[in-house]
């Protein structure tokens, strides 16, 4: 037989991407409005309604994951699908229907599951795991108790209800070869460790000392998680599946890891290396890490895995912290703080509130409840056994508990898992209401019970008198913002005098903002140890100049470098809490002007001016002093100058006041208002910070 060959010809058309124009072209068919329309509408809507909410709910202490689950709700069909628009004599439509048509909901789905990928990238590059190995063995011990009592108890609560009693569930049975309940206990017996440091950071402990165990705990969970979730897939594999697959998505998933840790981690470091500090990262590496991201979640899509395992894992291989993490996360941004909540408000539109039926309620929360109770009681338990107080357990417990994007991001997934028909299900509603409802209550709570600055407040620090009369060595804690600080700090350590009888032991602490990495770090520098001399770091070079200037005095001063990497609004925590351990006199803080103007005002309570302002003096009971550094210049030309070209200038005027003391001269300075910009300056110590006040030189301001 003669073979035939055939001629196929396909005809498609291009789809359309812009807008007609809604009243020439789809007045009367909205379904067929454009993409590009259609995902601006929607985004805007969903962006716009959680930011109203939160203005509402921040005053409670609630946090934003609650407002754009809530804003996703009142955006869905099942609020704004009941007020009808008329748009003809004989038609009437839905609010929900402009916005969120049926076949135009896919495009803005669609790219808040692809920025989920990026989010979870973010997430892995702030991530340390090395942390780990710092971590003592009691912090395994009670991570392992926590993790292992939850899953227990709520598996155990779930074979109470008989198989897929969950019926919103069925489908995930299904194809997973799970029981329907053990989704629910997986979804709430996990510890997501970002989300508990993002959690932390909100609250500002996050390098307090129950923040500090909390982060171990939580690096501890996230490590038995990733791990169970690996061996149920090679089980599932290997088990009921075809062996022949199971084998290629076994050397996929080799493949990839071999790529990650063998390639592009040794790439990073190298990276790293030869980047010299202070510059930044060639855009291109940059570029090649983002593809990288989306061929590491192509690989994991084929395993069977979600995309955002491969690029978790491509994450963990970059280096944290600057200059590589902090360069990704300042590039990531993007999806932080616009694509982020958009996905957040997609997973509360398709949450049907109408579908809350009470006879599902009572399984799910019963499941719910015993992973939340069993990880309380396997934190508390070994905790308090190990030496950690009650209220610390129980607060660490709650902590335990918090939930956030991962959660929120894996629900999303088991969703559109689900046939179309049970997408809405209650089963979905009842896990994210519960979910919403456990962060609005533990949330505020934890800040409620936990203060960090009361073991401050009860310490009875050394006063510089005291240091005087009781013939010891004088401490001090110094704080370094930048190399600049360090030669007036000097200046002012050398009019100390320390002598035999009263010996100078300073305290250096390296302010450095946490950017890049998750964690917060408090380092100790050995003086003994030289730094490089071909790329020194900000570090050494200012621990360098501390080191001569121990040598320079041999046996009289003794300096101890530290370098704290936090987040500026709770950088006070590790500053009060080395005051408090090494027991110091008094603490120096640098005060630069032009910091605080622009952090300020940009970022309120979030700069470095902030930190060194009512934060220490509130928390520490040591006396504290304020380093503001001016150059000398005589007040008579000043003031002769200052008349001379005020004379013709009726905006302006010139008072003089006559005082005989320190006490009239402060009464005079008080009579104006205008200098309470930084009241822990003082009147006076405000008036030559201003940019008004020109001239120059150096003012200690102590505050005893």
């Amino acid at each position: 037989m003669g073979s035939k060959s055939y001629n196929y010809r396909f005809c498609t058309t291009p789809g359309e991407v812009g807008s007609g124009g809604l009243f020439y072209k789809h007045l009367d068919n909205f379904k067929g409005f454009a993409p590009l329309p259609s995902i601006c509408l929607q985004i805007t809507v969903l962006s716009l309604v959680p930011h109203f909410i939160h203005m509402v709910l921040s005053r409670f202490h609630q946090p934003l994951l609650v407002s754009q689950i809530l804003g996703g709700i009142l955006a869905s069909p099942w609020i704004l699908g009941y007020p009808f628009i008329k748009i003809s004599d004989n038609k009437s439509l839905g609010i929900t229907y402009f916005i969120f048509p049926k076949d135009g909901f896919q495009v803005v789905d669609m790219l808040a599951h692809f920025s989920s990928m990026f989010f979870i990238f973010k997430v892995g590059v702030q991530m340390d795991p090395k942390i780990l190995k710092r971590a003592r063995w009691r912090t395994f011990v009670i991570g392992f108790t926590c993790i292992l009592c939850s899953y227990i108890s709520g598996d155990a609560l779930s074979r109470l209800l008989k198989n897929d009693d969950i019926p919103g569930l069925k489908p995930l049975t299904g194809k997973y070869g799970f029981r329907s309940s053990t989704k629910i206990v997986n979804l709430f017996g996990m510890t997501s460790f970002p989300v508990v440091a993002y959690m932390l950071t909100d609250l500002n402990i996050l390098n307090s000392e129950l923040g500090s165990l909390a982060v171990h705990l939580a690096m501890v969970a996230e490590s038995l998680h990733t791990g169970e979730n690996f061996w149920s897939l090679l089980n599932h594999l290997f088990s009921g599946g075809n062996p022949t697959h199971g084998r290629t998505v076994v050397l996929l998933l080799l493949g990839t890891l071999i790529y990650i840790f063998i390639i592009v981690r040794p790439a990073a470091l190298w990276i790293v290396k030869n980047t010299p500090e202070g510059r930044p990262i060639n855009d291109v590496y940059i570029s090649l890490i983002m593809i990288s991201v989306l061929l590491c979640g192509l690989a994991s899509e084929y395993c069977g895995l979600n995309g955002t395992v491969g690029a978790f894992f491509l994450g963990l291989a970059i280096p944290d912290g600057p200059p590589f993490g902090s360069a990704l996360v300042h590039k990531l941004r993007i999806v932080t703080v616009f694509f982020m909540p958009l996905h957040m408000g997609i997973v509360g539109y398709k949450t049907n509130i109408y579908s809350f039926h009470f006879s599902y309620l009572w399984r799910v929360l019963l499941v719910i409840l015993g992973c939340i109770l069993g990880k309380i009681i396997g934190l508390l338990i070994p905790a308090v056994l190990l030496g950690v107080s009650a209220r610390d357990s129980l607060l660490l417990g709650l902590i335990m508990n918090f939930k956030g994007i991962v959660e929120v991001s894996q629900l999303s997934t088991w969703i559109d898992a689900r046939r179309k028909n049970e997408i809405f299900s209650a089963a979905n509603t009842i896990m994210v209401l519960t979910l919403v409802v456990l962060v609005a209550v533990i949330t505020p709570a934890v800040k409620y019970l936990y203060d960090p600055s009361s073991k401050y407040l009860t310490y009875k620090g050394r006063s510089i008198l005291q240091s005087n009369e009781n013939n010891s060595d004088f401490r001090v804690l110094v704080c370094v913002h930048t190399q600049d600080d360090v030669p007036r700090i000097i200046r002012l350590l050398e009019a100390s005098n320390p002598t035999k009888l009263h010996p100078l032991t300073v305290y250096v602490l390296h302010l450095v903002e946490l950017v890049g990495r998750a964690t917060p770090l408090l380092i100790a520098h050995p003086l003994h140890k030289r730094a490089s001399t071909s790329n020194p770091t900000k570090s050494e070079r200012i621990i360098n100049v501390f080191q001569r200037f121990q040598n320079q005095y041999q046996n009289l001063v003794s300096v101890h470098p530290f370098s704290t990497i936090s987040p500026y609004a709770s950088m006070h925590n590790d500053i009060c809490t080395m005051a408090v351990d090494k027991m110091t006199a008094l603490i120096i803080f640098p005060f630069c002007r032009q910091d605080a103007v622009i952090f300020v005002t940009l970022f309120r309570f979030y700069g470095p001016a902030s930190l060194s302002s009512d934060r220490v003096i509130d928390y520490c009971n040591e006396s504290v002093s304020i380093d503001v550094e001016r150059h000398k210049l005589l007040d008579d030309e000043l003031v002769d100058h200052f008349r001379v070209n005020a004379m013709q200038d009726e905006t302006l005027m010139y008072k003089e006041v006559e005082v005989n003391d320190v006490a009239e001269t402060i009464w005079a300075v008080r009579l104006d208002t205008d200098w309470d910009e930084y009241e822990d300056l003082g009147s006076i110590g405000a008036m030559v910070t201003s940019p008004e006040y020109d001239a120059k030189g150096s003012i200690l301001i102590v505050h005893a």
